[in-house]
């Protein structure tokens, strides 16, 4: 797991920023057999989706002619699917069925929603499965997908954004790290 070392324009008390390298993110995923888990993991790697707000999310959430996911709650906002995760979620939706539960993800007895506790013990388990230890959290998926997007975009607006952010300390983290997640990514470190 990469950190982001501090920098001059961190707060002094905030943490180093973790990831996964694009090699940890293939053996996490090579770690996982389950449809559900694969569909929920490239949710946390592929749109910077908070916890709360996978929990919330409903089948009517996903536009697949537009291949964007619609995220309600307190920081609405439509984030864009990449490829990746269109077929990860095109196999659950597959699975899954005509479940009446509008949750996108219904616990296993299909009354409720899976909730975050579920979710938290699902990441560890494959965590620990791919060799991490419990050491990744949905914060640290959430991290990795902020890192890769502003080492692919230009804007760190554009950025928060997708990431449904509008506290400029979050950004400017993320931002002052930004030369460094793009050199990073290019070297495959």
């Amino acid at each position: 797991m990469k950190k982001l070392p501090d920098s001059k324009t961190y707060k002094a008390n905030s943490q180093p920023i973790e990831y996964l390298s694009e090699e940890e993110i293939k053996r996490l995923m090579k770690a996982m057999n389950d449809v559900r888990a694969r569909a929920i993991i490239a949710l946390f790697l592929n749109t910077g989706i908070r916890l709360i707000e996978l929990t919330s999310l409903t089948v009517e959430a996903i536009d697949w002619e537009k291949k964007t996911l619609t995220v309600t709650g307190r920081l609405p906002r439509v984030i864009p699917i990449n490829d990746a995760l269109y077929e990860e979620l095109a196999r659950w939706s597959k699975k899954r069925g005509d479940d009446p539960q509008p949750a996108l993800f219904p616990s296993r007895r299909k009354k409720i929603p899976l909730t975050r506790r579920a979710i938290r013990q699902m990441i560890g388990k494959y965590s620990r499965r791919a060799g991490f230890g419990p050491r990744i959290t949905g914060d640290i998926l959430r991290q990795t997908f902020a890192i890769r997007l502003f080492s692919e975009v230009d804007s760190s607006d554009k950025a928060a954004a997708i990431l449904g952010w509008h506290s400029s300390g979050a950004i400017s983290r993320l931002s002052a790290g930004r030369r460094l997640a793009r050199s990073t990514m290019k070297l495959g470190q």
